[in-house]
């Protein structure tokens, strides 16, 4: 007998013990039996459903406590951890005070006496929840601003075009017509006028460009990188052999996943950079190189031109954005911010590296193996 109350006396004492490690626990831990009922739950656990006792709870199926658009789900659930599975699920608990949580519950089947009851761990996540939220409206708001931002530039930009052109045919016919009638003056200021309406027009044509970038009828698909460099020289053919340029081609080009028009703009933008800004005392050189990434690829366009101060690199790829006046170098300042758009569109990143005038400059863009916004056709790439 006294053998008997010693065990009995272990036995609970370690109940008690068991209680205390379960109790002091901050996550609410709970036991169902085979119906969703509960049997078994600690202070946090009871803190969580609004509860004063665990009295107050026992016995009452613990689904009446879940948001009703999640019931179905969680019954679900507790049928698969009573066949021995083991379970996560997310769901929204409405508590016995009117509160409501976003919880998160880990549950596994446990044997007692030959019976399999659901043992689970529940945590609040309602704070990862809000700000899972926020992030996913902020993301939303933001594409509707850039959706709405390119549409409108697309529509200003074209329909600006007419009139300008308009005041351009006007201005050109007034200066033949009055030839012999206006003074140097004012033949001046009418020419000037005429090239500030060219120049706008320029402008406008460049902002279509850009805005054109990502919009629908460019999708993604498998490309021979090679192609889309072999393209991008053949438009550049007559520039390459007016600047008697050497372009070098390195690497071993692979297919990616890209636009081919927006690769191939790319591509043209970049060389085409490198072909305006050569040094004036030594023909060009061009190396257009590729290498393996972990994840992706790394491309790169270098020359030998007349190079960029480091102070200006953050100016490079804002649009409109001119580093020379247009008496020493035409264009409209908005090839770089179109490259830019293009390898950011793809998941890829572009920076430039130059050690100063005269030094030459090195423009590289990466692109991953799986752009973010590409989804692979059915039945594979294509």
């Amino acid at each position: 007998m006294a053998a008997q109350n010693q065990i009995a006396a272990r036995l609970r004492s370690s109940e008690a013990r068991l209680r205390a490690i379960v109790d002091t626990e901050p996550e609410c831990v709970k036991v169902l039996n085979p119906r969703g009922e509960l049997i078994e739950m600690n202070l946090a656990g009871l803190s969580m459903i609004g509860a004063d006792s665990f009295e107050q709870v026992k016995g009452r199926p613990v689904v009446d406590l879940i948001a009703p658009a999640y019931r179905d789900a969680y019954l679900q659930m507790h049928q698969q951890v009573i066949g021995g599975a083991r379970q996560i699920m997310e769901y929204e608990l409405n508590n016995l005070k009117g509160r409501r949580y976003w919880v998160q519950t880990h549950a596994v089947p446990m044997e007692i006496n030959g019976e399999v009851l659901h043992l689970a761990i529940t945590r609040d996540i309602s704070e990862r929840k809000h700000a899972e939220e926020a992030l996913r409206n902020q993301a939303e708001a933001l594409a509707r601003s850039n959706t709405e931002l390119e549409q409108f530039a697309y529509v200003v930009s074209h329909d600006l075009r007419q009139p300008l052109r308009m005041v351009n045919s006007y201005m050109q016919m007034l200066m033949r017509r009055l030839a012999d009638k206006l003074d140097d003056d004012t033949r001046q200021m009418m020419r000037f006028a005429s090239e500030g309406a060219t120049r706008m027009d320029q402008m406008l044509v460049a902002l279509l460009e850009y805005s054109r970038v990502g919009r629908k009828g460019a999708p993604m698909g498998l490309l021979s990188s090679r192609d889309g460099l072999d393209e991008a020289l053949r438009f550049l053919a007559p520039a390459i052999r007016e600047a008697q340029a050497e372009v070098q081609i390195s690497g071993d080009w692979p297919e990616v996943i890209a636009c081919r028009d927006e690769f191939t703009r790319l591509l043209q933008n970049l060389i085409g950079n490198a072909l305006k800004y050569h040094a004036p005392n030594r023909p060009p050189v061009i190396e257009v190189g590729v290498a393996p990434l972990a994840d992706g690829w790394r491309f790169w366009v270098a020359d030998n031109g007349i190079g960029i101060d480091p102070e200006q690199f953050d100016r490079l790829f804002k649009v409109f954005q001119r580093l020379h006046t247009r008496e020493k170098y035409e264009g409209t300042g908005i090839g770089l911010a179109v490259a830019r758009k293009i390898v950011e569109r793809h998941g890829g990143r572009i920076s430039v590296e130059s050690a100063g005038d005269n030094q030459g400059c090195r423009f590289s863009f990466t692109l991953p193996a799986q752009p973010p916004d590409y989804a692979e056709p059915e039945g594979g790439a294509a």
